[in-house]
This record gives C-alpha cells, sequence and structure tokens, in this order.
C-alpha cells in the first residue's frame, strides 16, 4: 500500500505545484514595469531651440559640433512650443542675427511647422552617431497666445479661447507674458496640448517638458485669496495625468515610447509643507523621471554653493511611487528674471561660474542626481542676455565634468519595447516570483524522485 499512497500524495502534490506554477508564471510576466533602463551619463540643458544654436564664440557651431565632446544622453529641452511664433519667439523679434539654420522664420502657423521640419532633421543627424540619444522638447501648459492655432493650422477661435482662458474672480481674464493664462483643467486646453505635442513626436522628439503645470492655479491661490489648494491641484495633476497617458499612447500607435515630466524646484520638493497640500503619490504620478530645478538659496553668499536636500526629495518620490525615479536638475533661465538661477549664474566672473559648476556636478553625482549642463539659452526679449557658455569660457568645463557624470538609469525609447525591470526598494518582484517557481520545481523533482525509488522497490 505504501506505493500506492506514496503516489497518490505525491500526484496531489504536483497538481497544487502545477496551478502555483501557473499563476507564479501569469504573475512574473504581468507584473507592471518602467520601461527597460539605459544609462544615462550627460544631460545638456538647451532653453533655446537647438536648430538655433548662434554662430559666435568659436565660430561657426553646429549642434552636433556642440553636444558631441560631450558626450550627450540627454537633451533635456532642445526645443519649446510657446506661443504663435516657431521655437521661442514670444516677443515678435524684428532684428536677429543670422542662425545656424538660416534667418529667422516667419511668426505664424508656417513658421513653425518650418522649425518642426527643422527639429526633425536635426535629431535625426545627432542619432545618426548617438542612436540611444534622449532629445528632450517642451511645451508651455501656463500660456494661451491668441493668436496661435490648432495644430492643423485652424486659428482659435473666440470660443476656444474663452473655454482655455483661466479668470480671476471677476471673470477677467490674465495677461501674462505673450498672453493670457490657461486653465489646463479646460477640456479645450488639455485638446490642445495634447495635439500640439503630438506634433512634437511626429518631430522625433523621445521626452516632452509639460512647463508650469498649475500656473493659473498657483496664481488664484498666492494673489486672488482662494484657499481650497488641495483640490485645485489633485484636478490639475490630474488633467495632467490625462494629457500624458494621450501622448503615450498616440507614440505607441507609432512604434514609439515617450517619456513625460514637468518642472518644479527643488526646495519645494523637499519641503514637508508641500506634500501636506498635495500627497507624493499625486506629485510622482506619470513622471518618467523628476525634474527640478535648482534653488536660489545657491546664491544667497558671495560664494554660490550648492544647498538642494536630494535626500529629502529622494525620500518623497518613493513615499509617493514605492520606487526611485531619476532626477535631473538644472539652472533656471536667463533674461531678466532676477530671481532665476541661470540669471544669477550669468552674472557670476568665469571663475566663480566654473567654482559653482564643479561644485553642482559633486554635490549631484554623490547624491544620484543628474546635472543638466547649461549650455545656452534663456528667456528675454534681449538677445544678449542669454546665455552662452562658449562666450562664457564655461564651455570646456562642462565638457570636463560631463566626461564623469554618474551612470543613472532612466527610461529610453530605445529600449522600452522591450521588457522593463521594476524598481523597487528591497528584493525586486521578479526575484521573489523566480524564487517561488525554483523552489516548487525543487520540490516536484524530489517527489517524483522518491516516487520512482519506492517504485523500482516495490516490483
Amino acid at each position: 500500500m505504501l506505493p500506492e499512497v506514496s503516489a497518490t500524495f505525491t500526484m496531489a502534490l504536483g497538481r497544487k505545484a502545477t496551478a502555483i506554477m501557473v499563476i507564479t508564471f501569469v504573475l512574473l510576466f504581468t507584473w507592471p514595469r518602467v520601461p527597460a533602463a539605459a544609462a544615462l551619463g550627460s544631460v545638456a540643458a538647451i532653453y533655446e531651440p537647438l536648430n538655433a544654436l548662434p554662430n559666435y564664440g568659436r565660430g561657426a557651431l553646429t549642434p552636433i559640433q556642440v553636444l558631441a565632446p560631450m558626450r550627450v544622453d540627454f537633451v533635456l529641452r532642445g526645443y519649446l512650443k510657446w506661443g504663435h511664433c516657431p521655437d521661442w519667439w514670444p516677443y515678435g523679434y524684428s532684428q536677429l542675427p543670422t542662425w545656424q539654420y538660416g534667418r529667422v522664420l516667419p511668426c505664424n502657423y508656417q513658421g513653425v511647422m518650418q522649425s518642426l521640419n527643422q527639429l526633425s532633421v536635426l535629431i535625426a543627424q545627432l542619432k545618426h552617431d548617438r542612436p540611444n540619444l534622449i532629445f528632450g522638447a517642451a511645451i508651455t501648459t501656463a500660456v494661451v497666445d491668441p493668436q496661435d492655432t490648432w495644430p492643423d493650422g485652424t486659428p482659435l477661435s473666440r470660443n476656444d479661447l474663452r473655454e482655455m482662458y483661466g479668470y480671476d474672480k471677476k471673470h477677467d481674464t490674465i495677461p501674462f507674458q505673450t498672453g493670457y493664462l490657461m486653465d489646463m483643467n479646460s477640456k479645450t486646453t488639455q485638446r490642445f496640448i495634447t495635439g500640439w505635442t503630438e506634433k512634437l513626436i511626429d518631430a522625433g522628439v523621445d521626452s516632452i517638458f509639460f512647463d508650469e503645470i498649475g500656473r493659473y492655479q498657483t496664481l488664484l491661490l498666492t494673489k486672488y485669496g482662494y484657499t481650497n489648494a488641495t483640490a485645485m491641484f489633485a484636478q490639475v495633476y490630474a488633467s495632467y495625468g490625462g494629457i500624458v497617458n494621450a501622448v503615450k499612447s498616440y507614440a505607441a500607435s507609432r512604434g514609439k515610447s515617450i517619456l513625460a515630466s514637468y518642472n518644479n524646484n527643488a526646495d519645494i520638493l523637499a519641503s514637508a509643507s508641500f506634500y501636506q497640500i498635495v500627497s507624493p503619490a499625486v506629485v510622482f504620478a506619470n513622471v518618467d523621471f523628476v525634474i527640478a530645478s535648482l534653488s536660489i538659496h545657491d546664491f544667497g553668499t558671495a560664494t554660490p554653493q550648492p544647498t538642494e536636500d536630494w535626500v529629502s526629495v529622494k525620500n518623497f518620490i518613493r513615499q509617493g511611487v514605492r520606487h526611485d525615479l531619476p532626477i535631473v536638475t538644472f539652472l533656471d533661465w536667463a533674461g531678466t528674471c532676477a530671481s532665476c538661477q541661470l540669471y544669477k549664474f550669468a552674472h557670476l566672473s568665469q571663475q566663480q561660474q566654473i567654482h559653482f559648476l564643479q561644485a553642482v556636478q559633486a554635490n549631484t553625482k554623490a547624491n544620484g542626481v543628474l546635472f543638466a549642463f547649461p549650455v545656452w539659452g534663456g528667456d528675454d526679449q534681449l538677445y544678449p542676455d542669454k546665455y552662452d557658455s562658449v562666450r562664457a569660457g564655461t564651455y570646456d568645463t562642462m565638457v570636463t565634468l560631463s566626461s564623469g557624470s554618474i551612470k543613472i538609469t532612466s527610461t529610453s525609447t530605445a529600449s522600452s519595447a522591450g521588457r522593463g525591470q521594476r524598481n523597487m526598494p528591497g528584493f525586486p518582484i521578479e526575484s521573489i516570483l523566480i524564487g517561488i517557481l525554483l523552489g516548487i520545481t525543487t520540490v516536484l523533482a524530489v517527489g517524483v524522485y522518491k516516487m520512482r525509488r519506492q517504485n523500482i522497490f516495490s516490483r
């Protein structure tokens, strides 16, 4: 009887183990993952359109000649869709120098589309030698220009604008820079942002920097006395998530994957009081990496030094999404913005700039954060105020520092079609599931071996 009992027991065990194995296999291959990882070594912050790089400093430098020595893996912001003019010409420049790709394009829909065509050619050229390059572009979520158009060239109608505008307590529109603040929660605004983002994807862009989400709501809270901050921002982040899902679906339909994020500030992201208004789970949802500008407090002393609390930022990220996210930090803006970091940086002496770049790179590298080197740009109506690292004498320092950049993983358009990695604290779920499979296989093997032995001795 003993062999029969043993065989029955082993068969029952085998059926249960097989069921567990099937469930484990299903979990292993369906468990949610972030896209596959790619090493990012060097990030360049181009605050203006890269296809309009100026010809001064060392002569006729093409974007490829500028980026190649830095071994750039990621261009943070090589193009910006803002208003009805191509690239970033919000103030309607009338006289500008000759650019690398010809004279300034007309300030209309045709000019915008020409600039996107130029951008497409440039991205293809850059990726000829660096096929895994991640090229990032930006689009405003804060301002609508009444002269702007839909992505097909149809002018925005009065009704469109009426639905897109953000209003104050008196229901008046709110002028801001080149147009008016728009409400990101408006369905018309969301269609507008989504449509133009799709144009950027068609041009070959891999990463989208959604600029200034919640600018309108922030103004309502700080200037107009609104108090329901939690509900207001929850709605903004939900609207942002809807746009991200839409553009990612669009990219997937064309065989691409797209990275998405929005700009924030390192001081805010390290502040516990900020997360009393909106939870980390909401803040860090729908982002593939975190964009955090450096603190203005870095320039609070005669010798500027980094002051960011990256440990707190990372802790809040883990609270929100239960795994690490890559962080890219940058100097925010030049021009005449006296409270902007790039403006402060640009007005330091050459030696102070070099020292600050070295200090920030050392600090960010030690904390596993990527520093986007301020190669060129800034937004101001006065052309000479744009920061240029070649002219400022800091470009060679950036080249040297970029060679030692930390290797940190981020989602990649080149590899995200394959299986990804689940990046969680402790043991990843794949390791646990594989361990279960190995254990069950061992139990089954031992059971089969014992059954065969018993059959042999019973003969």
